[in-house]
């Protein structure tokens, strides 16, 4: 299928005092061509995950970085509208253009702890992190005629994506009377701030090819209908999510019977901003309470 080299390694160990600290390694290197023509692709990762435990408490810590490159990747191709299906071409043809590409690269972490303030209740509290950068050129491609016949133009786009998340919590057990309640109580956030541009070839003078036989041409100025800076995208949106919840699962009849009610409040607030002036262009903010009710009935020990 074209061939590619393919390395993984895992490797992991506790250590310290009764094993207490643990750590483990992941890295992965892919490299070569792909079943289609000229469309070669990359990756590699790796990640490192840490945690630490005592009698009552955990900690742990994951960070990783990806990347993955694909290099003249086969587009995605559109029929147009009056036309019968052309044959197919063969499987392995690529009508991709030769300075087409499409690359991601993503740097992410998460810290998280848990301590047991007594034998029934358990806190907790995460912390996350992602950024994350795309940048394509690439020609979307429209089939024309019955012979297979095609025009496409060139799109670049550049995208970097900053995400942060957060989440804190308590769950415990009481007992009232006959009534075993187990309670849960959780607070979470995640804020999304994407940056984003964009640059088109003109469409009314569109690249010929044909995606039984593909023509390669030189690539044309992307330059026709752009939005924002691609060395240098504005935020074009921004997204917050939180919400709270509430639980509690009560237990009766010597624990035959579960009955949980709960509810959570969500807020979702979501700005849109203009790709060339960075000018706010829409907003969304909405919050929602959902209850919650559930009942388990166990009629017999199994």
């Amino acid at each position: 299928s074209g061939g590619q080299a393919y390395l993984a390694t895992d490797i992991g160990r506790r250590f310290g005092p009764d094993n207490a600290l643990g750590i483990r390694i992941n890295a992965v290197r892919r490299d070569g061509d792909t079943a289609v023509d000229r469309e070669q692709r990359s990756l590699s990762v790796f990640s490192v995950g840490l945690d630490y435990r005592t009698g009552n408490v955990r900690l742990s810590a994951d960070a990783g970085f990806q990347e993955h490159k694909l290099t003249a990747p086969r587009p995605s191709v559109t029929l147009a509208g009056g036309i019968a299906m052309p044959e197919a071409p063969d499987a392995s043809r690529n009508f991709a253009q030769p300075w087409t590409y499409s690359n991601e690269r993503d740097t992410f972490g998460t810290v998280r702890g848990e301590i047991d303030l007594s034998k029934d209740v358990v806190a907790w509290a995460a912390l996350g992190a992602r950024s994350g950068t795309e940048a394509n050129v690439l020609t979307p491609l429209t089939v024309n005629q019955t012979t297979g016949a095609a025009t496409l133009y060139r799109f670049d786009n550049q995208r970097q994506d900053s995400v942060r998340t957060g989440e804190i919590g308590v769950r415990g057990k009481v007992q009232t009377g006959s009534v075993s309640h187990s309670l849960s109580a959780t607070l979470s956030g995640f804020s999304l701030d994407s940056r984003n541009a964009y640059a088109l070839s003109a469409f009314i003078n569109p690249i010929a090819s044909n995606i039984i036989t593909p023509v390669d041409v030189a690539a044309p100025a992307a330059t026709f209908f752009t939005g924002g800076k691609l060395d240098a995208p504005l935020t074009t949106r921004k997204s917050i999510l939180s919400s709270y919840a509430l639980a509690d699962t009560m237990s009766f009849a010597d624990e035959r019977v579960l009955l949980t009610v709960g509810a959570r409040n969500q807020t979702i607030k979501d700005t849109g901003y203009n790709y060339d002036s960075g000018a706010q262009i829409s907003r969304y903010d909405q919050s929602l309470v959902t209850p919650m009710a559930g009942l388990v009935i166990k009629p017999m020990k199994d």
